[in-house]
């Protein structure tokens, strides 16, 4: 993994367009030709990871690691940025999106949370009011901060459920999952790596502790 990181980019990884592969290469391209060093998961991680575990452990290493910004390309199917998010989050860095025109239109709760947090670091931020699922994200990233074990009830394909685990694991929280049998039958039908396999293993390691 590379040191002295300057942006963490969240992007898709699986099922990624070639346009859009192409377009975010030459982001990382052009940053890196200034001398400046950027993590980009799809090349930066070994993707070879029966669980995910190792994956997520160095995605925490990097974001942890970031001295400027996070950059994001914005897409509402990516599921790992979902989890990445909540880690910036968790860390207080400051959120770029580079395709911000993705949510112009602000269709649900999640981008309307990117839209709110991407403008915190802006000198006029102060103008806008924080709307109601900001307010509820600070209140969820306090109490992971003082708690010394959360809770944790898995819902899939929920960006909340993702969002929350991403601060949990980045701020190294141990964890109860309240619903293991039903995500451990998740995590055999998917076969692959998967964000249920290192919940399933994570609690098996917090409850032999």
């Amino acid at each position: 993994m590379k040191k002295n990181l300057d942006y963490y980019l969240i992007c898709p990884v699986r099922n990624i367009a070639n346009e859009v592969k192409k377009r975010i290469d030459g982001i990382v391209e052009t940053i890196e030709a200034k001398g400046e060093q950027v993590h980009y998961p799809p090349r930066d991680v070994n993707q070879d990871d029966p669980v995910g575990l190792r994956i997520c452990s160095e995605h925490s290493i990097a974001m942890k690691n970031i001295r400027k910004k996070v950059i994001m390309w914005y897409d509402p199917a990516s599921h790992g940025s979902m989890f990445d998010v909540g880690m910036l989050f968790m860390e207080e860095k400051p959120l770029e999106i580079l395709n911000p025109e993705s949510i112009e239109n602000i269709t649900n709760d999640y981008e309307q949370f990117l839209t709110d947090y991407s403008i915190r670091g802006l000198h006029d931020h102060d103008k806008l009011a924080p709307s109601a699922i900001y307010l509820e994200m600070e209140k969820k990233r306090e109490y992971i901060k003082n708690a010394k074990a959360v809770p944790y009830r898995w819902v899939k394909n929920d960006w909340e459920a993702l969002f929350e685990f991403g601060m949990i694991f980045v701020a190294g929280k141990q964890f109860t999952l309240l619903n293991k049998k039903e995500v451990k039958a998740e995590a055999d039908e998917i076969g692959r790596k998967c964000y249920q396999k290192v919940l399933v293993l994570l609690d098996d390691m917090y409850r032999k502790e």
